[in-house]
Formats: C-alpha cells, structure tokens, sequence
C-alpha cells in the first residue's frame, strides 16, 4: 500500500512539473511579440499586423530586417518592455511619412518600456525615429507627435544633420512635426529643423538636444537632465526656447550638478535650501549652454562651487549662494566670485591654477573676504583694489615676494600673509618691509571708538607665528593727533627670529595732545609670546605712551580674550619712560599676564592698574581685577634712572588681585610700589608721591601689609646706592629672604639663614601617565609629569628642557605618529625638529609651580601599532625650579648633587618602578590595537523549520578572510553554546548562536578588525550556500532567508546594494545553483523516511522535522527554477 502511494505522489509530480515546463517553454521559446493579444513568432509577422491605433509589444530581443515606415496619419503604440530592439544593418528603425494630418495635430507613434528595467532600440549610427516633410506626400498641413514616454535609445550622435531624432519641418509651422518626451535615457543626439516643435518634461539625455526654428516653433522644456543644449540658436525674429511650464512662464528650477548636466524641473530656486552653492545668470561664454534660454531671468544654480568654477569663462560672474566651509579649490581660468549674498560666506583655500589666472572677488563694506588665496606655483601671490572696489588677487614674480607661509605659499604682501595664514602656521619674512596705514577704527570700536591707525592687525581668530628671519618690519607714522600702532594683536601670535638680528621698529611722531592716545610698537590683546627679535619703539616726543609693548587688557575683554605676554628671549627696547607697559581696568573676568623668563628688556616694566589717578569708586564692586607681573629671568634696565624699572601703579590698595613677583632674571632697581592720590572720589590725605620699600606711605604699606613682600630671587643693581639699609628692595623681599651684596651695586636675593625652605626635594624624576579616554580609538594620551622624590615638594616650577626617546612599529600599511602639547598654563618651545623640548610657565595664572607632581604637558599617539616612550638620555636635561633642601639651588640635572649642594639637584629618568597614581618612568611596547566591531546575522526561515541539534541539522555560518588566521566557524543548533574564539590579541571575542522566534541569531563579538573586508558564508545540507563579504566599518548586521522573496531585500541592512531576492533558499540539493527535477526527484526518492543523524538524510529533510514528506516536496516547489 505504501508503495502504491508513493508511486501516485510521483505521477502527479511528474504531471504538474511537465505541465510547469511547456508552459515555460511556450513563454520564452515562442513568440517573440505581439500585438493586442495576438502573438507572432517573428517581428516582421508582427510589424505586418501591426496596424492604426494598435499596440505592438515586445516579447524577446529583436533584430529587424528592415526600416519600419509609418504614416503620419496613423498612431501605433510600442510597448519594449524590458527587451531589445536593434535596427536592421545602416537603416533607420522608424520612418515617418507626412501624409497630411490636417490642421490638428495628432499622436503618431508612442513608445513605452518598463519602469525598472528599461527596453531598448539600438539604431546603431542611424536615427531611431526619422521625419522629413519634403520627402513625404504630404501638400498641406502635416502634424505629427512622436511620444516618448520611456526606454533607452541608442542613436546616431552627430550634432547636425541626420541624428538619433531627427524631425525636419516644412516652410510653414504646419508643416512640422512635435517631439514630446516625458522619459527614458537618451545615448543620441536630438535634432529639429524648421519649424518642428520639441516639448521634454523627463529623461536623461547623455548627447546633445537641439532644435532651430522661430516664434512659430515651439521649443519647451520642464523637466529632465541634460549634457548639453548645443545649438538652441535665434532666428531672425531673436526667439529662444522656453524654460518653464509653458511658453512665456519661468516657473521651474535649472541646476548643473557635479558631473557637468543641466537639471530643469521643479519650482524656481528663489532661496538656496542648501543644496546649491552657487548659481549664475551669464551664459554666453559657457559653450553657449542655455544662451537663448529664458533661464537667464531666474539664473542657473550649480551644487558646488569647485564645478561652478570649472565651468565658468573669464568673464562669468559666479554668484556664491552658500555657506562654503573647508574649500579646497584651484581656477581653471580667471574667476569672479560675488560674495555680496546674505548667506555667502568662504572658508578655505583657493589657489590661482595657472600663472595668468586672476582671482576678483565682489564684496560689500561691511563684509570681508576670509579665504586664504594663494599663488600659483612658481609665483607670489599679490592682491590690489580695482577702480570698482573689487578685490583682485594675482600672480606676480617670485622674488617680490614679502613673506611666505610654511615655506610654500609666497605673498608680495605681509598683511595679505597674514589674512591668508591659519591657525598654527609660521610666516617667515623673506625681505625688509615697511608697513603702511590701515584703519584700525573696528580693531579698537569696542572701547575706543576714535580715529585709529595700524600697520598689521592680527585677527582675533588667528594663532599665527611670524619669524623675523634676520629682516626688519618697520613703520612711520603719518597720522599725529590720533592712535597709530605699528602692530595690535587680537589673536594668538609668536615671534622668532631664526636667523638673528631680525628686528619690528616704530618712530612714533606724538601730536600736540598725547592723552589717552596709543603709539605702541605691539599692542596686544590677545596673547603675545616673543621668543627673538628686537622689538623696539624710539619714540622722543611721547614717552608715557610710546611702548615697546602694552599689555592691554581693557579692550582684550571686549574679545572675550585674556592678555597675555610671555617673553622667553629678544630684546625689548622702549622709549625714554618703559619698554612694556601692563594695562588693565576694572573689568570683571580679565587676566592680564606679563611673564617675563629671559631676554632683554631696556625701558623697564610698568604695571598700571586702570586709569591709576582715578582709583573707583568701593561701591562699584569692581576689583576683581586678576593683574599679575612674573618675573623669572632675563636682564631688566631702564633709559632712564628717573622712574622704576619694575614699578606697580595701584590706585587702590583694596585690589589683591593685582600681583607682582620677581624669582630671578638681573633687574636695575628701582623696583617701585605706587599707590597714587585719588581725585575722582575725593581725598582721604592717604595719597602721595612716589613711594618704596622703608619709606612707603599710609597705602603702600597696606597693599604690603596685605600681600607681603614679592620678591624671592634674581640679582638687582641698585645705581647710585651704596647705603644697604636705603635700597627700595628691602621692603619687598618676600618672607624668609634677604639681600646678600655681591658687589659694589649688586644684591643677591638669597633664603634666609635660619629659613625653612618650601622645597623639601632632594631629587626630581620625570614620568608619564596614561590619560586615554576609555572610549577612545586609534590613539593613546600620556601627561608628562615632573614629580619630586617621595611626598616632597617642587617649589615654584619655572621650566623644562627635556629629550623623548620615541620609537614606532605600525601595523602593516600603517602609519604612526606622536605629537607632543604644553599642558594648561605652560609654553612649549620644540628644537629644530628634534625630539628635543622646552615647557614654559605662561603665566596665564598666578605662578602656582608648587607641589609633589606637575604635568607639564602630553605626549599623543595616534595610529595602530606598538610603540615606546622614554626620556633620552641627553646632557640637555634640566628643570628649573628655585631651592633645594636647606640650600639654594637653580636647577635639576643628571647627576646632579642630592645634597649639600648650592647649585644642582638630581633628576632621574626611565625609572623601572611604578611611581604610585598610574606614573611609570618609561613606556615600553605598548600597543593600540586596530578597533573591532561587532557582527550580528539573522537567518529568517519564512518556510518553517525546526530546531534540531547540530549533529542533525547541518547548518552553520563560516566568517573567513580579513586579518583572520583561521576560519571562524559557528555550527548552528540547539545545543549550540557562547563559544570563545581563538585570534592573537583579541581576548574577548566570542560568539553566540540560538533560534530565537524562529529565526537563527548569531552575534559575533569583540573579533573582526576594523575596516577590514570578511566573507560570511550560510551552508546546509539541502540549502544553497549562500555568502556575503562585508566590510566592518562599523557594527554590522547581516540578514538570510530560505525563500524566494517578491520585493528585493537587504542583506546588509542599510545598503542598497545588497539587495537580492535570494539567500539562503531551501531546496538545492544537488547544490547546482538550480532548483530543478534533480532536487524534486532527490526529496521525492527519499519520501516517507525518517532522517536520522546515522543515514545522513536531513538534506532530504528541509524543514528539519525529522520526516521526509510533502512539506518537503513543497519547499522544493515554491523555490523552483531559482
């Protein structure tokens, strides 16, 4: 009985799959066309039935035998559907003949193909569709439309004459037949003559689309993507073809995108919605693209600017519509740029791309240009003001140049250098340049909104260094009754000097009124750190207010910045009355730091609290005033022994915000506190002269009473002075310090005898300390720490000079690099590109170098690789701090002395130990490990199966390739288990696989390398094999399913391209990619068993329920011919 059944399974099998087949046979073997419902075995059967009115549709790919002539008279309908259609060999695929239509027009031919998969007719070299009035039969009016609503036709690309569409009118706008196109791709060439019509409202058109004619010869266009309109040319009459909805109505967008085409459809771009970075309304030079058109009344938008410029002639206005940020761009000829738009502004770079090329740009007052233009190779960049007060920059001889940036880009200007220069770039002096007037009225609007005149202005937003290189900047001043400033700094600037010698010098000419008014040299709000250089100002006429530098921190508030000046070298050189002047007012939340570590400085220091006559009003509230003057080096004279070399001018002895301290460096006393009279508020009878140390009066005394002495180090030269109970210093000495004479005008600032010292350190060793984010990736961050020896103390860190040992071994086709940073209130100063360098105390905050460890500043290492850091082991070495243990010392050296030693403590470095906090004396072979990311992959069984053990379901997931050694390979069932994997460096990669609702989940963690490329391969017995490479850019997720989908589905979800209808499809068990009689037969040999693991039939079983039957035959079925 069994067998019996078994046979009558297979009969009706067999019945139903030899009914499937003819049927398949008949659809793809028969007809190759039809036309209504009527199918033909050849075309020409079919072109012969194919009559007025009727449909023609393709069934298969066919080559005609000849040309298809069609009266005008007549409509036929061409349905290609997803085939091909191919002309016969040199002929035209469609021939129209003018019979006469009447005075209406009237459809001729329409051709339609699939929406997804488009049909074709291939021409070859010929036209696809041909009209001639003349050569037709036709006396009278002739009217015929050809509709194209879809397909992709490719034709003949000649740009006149015979082309791919070629429509040719007679004498008469009667005599003419109509284009319309609504869609398809077009490789050929468009072409009407006379009085032809032509209307496109959709496509894409890869050649040229043209149509001549005149008032009577419509020629419209709303929509589609064009590569070229290349002769839409005027008549007599002066016509243009349309843009727009309809004739007379510029209703709709134009665009050219990146790729050169032009976009029309859509409503008129009047605002930019940010797609559009540009847009023009000036055709004529550009390959007479559109220069009939009406789209010149709306203008012609382009994405990006970078094709804008490509595009445009000489003499095409490019109007800039968009915030453009981070441009990298170069002129393909001479460029106008019009900046004037609301929105348009420009961040980046432009370069002139050839020697003869011009950059103008167009700009409104109120609206400056902030790109960085640079020269041609070869070439300095030079920039003027035309007649019309366009910016023009352009090219001019190499060796005019003033200035260059990075030793690349070549300026004949140092103030274009400077508007060119971003954020860390070095802009060297390469001639002797003598700056001119500029209007310095907005640099100083904020607080001093007068007539104001500089030389150079550094933005607020630049950090810039100029170095002097051995040449002079100088300026003369023109303007007498009003500020002129040979340099302001708004920004962050430096100043070297590589060469020597190099020098900035200003003669200010003082007018009648010097109150209140600046002729500084550099007038700084912003932070100034000179390195080298002299930087003098010879004024003779103004001294109060002629300054080397002033320190200005009243309108550096109104930038939101502090002011802060650091000298680490050069020579400061002021007029009569001081070199550096330290300004600030009563302005909540402003630091004004003067830090002075070395160099030379002739004229003194003035620190000026406010305006110094006219001390507030108490009941302002407004003396936090955060002043402070810090001196740890260099050599400090004066022009003129009349007034303090180093002198504080309070106006009221309240403000303990105001602070002076001096640790070393050679000063000429006097060193002066000056509390003045106050006018403004009234006089208590405590104001007076110039007061010092013993005999200050009633406010001096104060201010000392409540901040102490200031002074705890450096040699003074007290001129004039032989009396040690007289010198000004003694009432300024901090605690526990005292004046030892050291010759006949010099004291020495020593501890005194007795005094406990702040500094308990015998030793200081360098060491490093892990800071690396726990979240970041591809790079590892270490602060270098300076920590004296056990729980002692460093007192009052000057600086470092250190030199890193560092090594790198990237992964293969890697690269490393380390870069190192000042920490917070420190300078950094790097050694010829050495791995040498010295950390500064910037004074940016009270000089507060004093504890058990300091960080000086970081190391970065960025990449993915091992590396080491340590300190080299060079003479160079050495931290400046002040004492050592119950004796004074100056510095930290290897091998320097631990005890009983007045000049040197020990510095130890590369330590093996762990210094407790995480701080370790070198870093050895430490590693940043390429990322991982995790993949997750989702096998869906829309057909149903079971959850068997892995011994019987034969299922599982392979990952290969990438950095992997070996396969990882997940069998699939349900006594599967997290399961570590085995890869070198990667501890914590595992996987998991479980069916949860129905569907096997497999999570892969912690294992796959970033960016690298891994196949994943889905097998099962009975199943085709179904595989996929994904690259891990990210956390990925993967999806498979064991049937034949009706819509495409992703693989890998979110990306388009994977989509398919097929993965991992049930049934392949012959595994020959085809689901056929083979694997039904197969299924059918095994029907009624029961699979087991020992008779290895669970490839027969597809659902896995142990049972061979008719779900299983189904499975096959459904999935069949795929």
């Amino acid at each position: 009985m069994t067998l019996k059944k078994l046979f009558a399974v297979v009969l009706c099998l067999t019945m139903l799959i030899s009914t499937m087949g003819t049927l398949t046979f008949a659809q793809e073997n028969g007809a190759v066309a039809k036309v209504g419902d009527v199918e033909y075995a050849t075309i020409d059967e079919a072109i012969s039935a194919w009559t007025n009115n009727s449909t023609l549709t393709l069934l298969a790919d066919v080559q005609l035998s000849d040309v298809i002539t069609l009266k005008s008279t007549e409509h036929h309908i061409l349905n290609l559907g997803t085939y091909t259609m191919t002309a016969a060999s040199g002929k035209n695929v469609f021939e129209v003949t003018a019979c006469g239509t009447g005075a209406s027009e009237r459809g001729c031919i329409t051709i339609n193909a699939d929406a997804d998969n488009l049909g074709t007719i291939d021409a070859g070299s010929k036209s696809i569709v041909y009209y001639d009035y003349s050569k037709g039969t036709a006396t009278g009016d002739d009217r015929p439309i050809v509709y194209v609503k879809g397909g992709h036709f490719i034709g003949s690309t000649a740009a006149f004459g015979t082309a791919g569409f070629y429509f040719k009118g007679g004498s008469k706008a009667r005599y003419a037949m109509t284009l319309n196109i609504s869609g398809g791709i077009f490789d050929c060439t468009i072409n009407g003559q006379g009085k032809s019509k032509l209307i496109i409202s959709g496509g894409i058109f890869n050649y040229s689309v043209g149509s001549q004619g005149d008032s009577t010869a419509n020629r419209l266009i709303y929509g589609g993507r064009f590569k070229t309109f290349g002769f839409m040319t005027a008549d007599s009459n002066n016509t243009k073809f349309w843009i727009g909805t309809k004739m007379a109505v510029s209703d709709v967008g134009v665009c050219i995108d990146d790729e050169g085409y032009i976009v029309i459809g859509g409503p008129v771009i009047e605002a930019n919605d940010g797609r559009f970075e540009a847009y023009t309304t000036s055709y004529g030079k550009w390959s007479n693209l559109l220069q009939y058109s009406s789209a010149a009344e709306k203008g012609v938008y382009i994405e990006t600017l970078e094709s804008a410029m490509k595009k445009a002639s000489s003499s095409t206005i490019i109007k800039v519509v968009a915030d453009i940020k981070d441009a990298d761009l170069k002129t393909t000829s001479t460029t106008i740029l019009d900046m004037t738009d609301d929105s348009a502004d420009f961040e980046g770079t432009i370069k002139l791309g050839g020697s003869s090329h011009k950059l103008t740009v167009i700009t409104t007052a109120d609206k400056a240009f902030e790109g960085r233009v640079i020269a041609a190779d070869g070439y300095a960049l030079t920039k003027s003001i035309d007649e019309t007060g366009k910016i023009v920059y352009q090219n001019d001889k190499d060796e005019n140049a003033v200035a260059v940036i990075n030793d690349e880009f070549k300026y004949t200007s140092i103030n274009e250098a400077i508007n060119a220069a971003q954020d860390g770039d070095t802009i060297k002096i390469l001639l002797d340049v003598e700056l001119s007037a500029q209007d310095a009225n907005a640099a100083l609007k904020p607080v001093y909104n007068r007539e104001s005149y500089a030389g150079l202005i550094i933005p607020d937003d630049k950090e810039l260094t100029i170095d002097l290189n051995g040449k002079t900047i100088s300026y003369v001043d023109e303007y007498f009754e009003c500020d002129n400033l040979a340099i302001i700094n708004l920004g962050n600037l430096t100043i070297n000097d590589s060469v020597g010698s190099g020098k900035i010098t200003y003669k200010p000419v003082a007018g009648s009124s010097t109150y209140s008014k600046f002729y500084s040299t550099i007038f700084n709000c912003g932070t100034l750190t000179i390195n080298g250089g002299i930087i003098e100002n010879t004024c003779d006429t103004a001294t109060d207010v002629s300054n080397a530098v002033d320190n200005h921190s009243r309108l550096s508030h109104e930038y939101g910045n502090d002011c802060i000046l650091v000298v680490n070298g050069g020579t400061l050189i002021g007029s009569e009355y001081r070199a550096i002047r330290q300004y600030t007012h009563y302005l909540e939340g402003v630091q004004n730091r003067v830090t002075i570590n070395d160099g030379v400085i002739k004229g003194g220091i003035y620190q000026q609290h406010g305006d110094s006559w006219y001390y507030p009003n108490p009941a302002d509230n407004r003396l936090n005033v955060d002043c402070y003057l810090t001196i740890n080096g260099g050599t400090i004279t004066s022009l003129d022994d009349g007034y303090g070399h180093v002198r504080m001018a309070l106006s009221n002895p309240d403000n303990n915000a105001f602070g002076l301290e001096i640790n070393g460096g050679a000063i000429e006393v006097p060193v002066q506190v000056y509390v003045q009279r106050g006018y403004r508020y009234g006089d208590d009878g405590l104001g007076g002269s110039l007061v010092s140390g013993d005999d200050s009066n009633a406010r001096t005394a104060e201010w000392l009473e409540k901040n102490g002495g200031f002074i705890s180090g450096g040699t003074f030269t007290e001129l004039g002075n032989a009396d040690d109970s007289k010198t000004n210093l003694h009432g300024f000495l901090a605690e526990n310090f005292e004046l030892q004479r050291t010759g006949a005008d010099l004291y020495t600032v020593v501890a005194a005898d007795g005094a406990e010292d702040a500094l308990t350190a015998d030793t200081i060793s360098i060491e490093y300390k892990d800071i690396t984010a726990a979240d970041a990736e591809g790079e590892k961050v270490y602060e270098i720490v300076v920590k004296a020896n056990g729980d002692d103390e460093i007192h009052e860190l000057a600086s470092v000079d250190l030199s890193f040992a560092f090594s790198t071994t990237p992964v293969v086709d890697g690269n490393m690099e380390i870069v190192v940073l000042p920490a917070t209130d420190f300078t950094m100063t790097r050694y010829e590109n050495s791995d040498r360098y010295m950390f500064n105390y910037n004074g940016t905050t009270a000089f507060e170098g004093t504890g058990n460890a300091i960080s000086v500043g970081t190391i970065t290492v960025t990449g993915y690789g091992a590396y080491t850091i340590s300190t080299d082991d060079a003479d160079t070495n050495i931290v400046n701090a002040t004492t050592l243990q119950d004796n004074l010392v100056d510095f930290y050296v290897a091998n320097g002395a631990e005890d009983a030693d007045l000049t040197t403590g020990g510095l130890v470095i590369n330590e093996d130990t762990v210094a407790g906090d995480g701080l370790v004396g070198k870093v050895e072979s430490d590693v940043i490990a390429v990322p991982v990311r995790n993949l997750a992959v989702t096998i869906d069984f829309p057909n149903a199966v079971e959850n068997k053990e892995i011994a019987y379901q034969d299922m599982k997931a392979v990952i290969s390739g990438g950095d992997l050694a070996k396969d990882i390979t997940i069998d699939l069932g349900s006594d599967a288990v997290e399961t570590p994997i085995v890869i070198d460096g990667k501890v914590d990669a595992k996987y998991t696989a479980a069916m949860v609702d129905g569907s096997y989940v497999i999570n892969v963690t912690d294992a796959l390398t970033l960016n690298n490329a891994y196949t994943v391969t889905i097998s099962g017995a009975g199943y085709r094999t179904a595989r996929y490479t994904v690259t891990m850019t990210e956390d990925k997720t993967l999806r498979f399913w064991n049937n034949v989908m009706d819509e495409q589905q992703f693989v890998e979800i979110g990306k388009e391209s994977s989509k398919v209808n097929v993965t991992f499809l049930a049934g392949d068990i012959v595994k020959d990619n085809n689901i056929n009689i083979y694997d039904l037969s197969a299924v059918v040999s095994y029907f009624g068993s029961t699979a087991t693991v020992a008779n290895k039939y669970a490839k027969y079983d597809l659902n896995r329920d142990g049972v061979i039957d008719s779900k299983d035959v189904a499975y096959v079925l459904v999935s069949w011919n795929n």
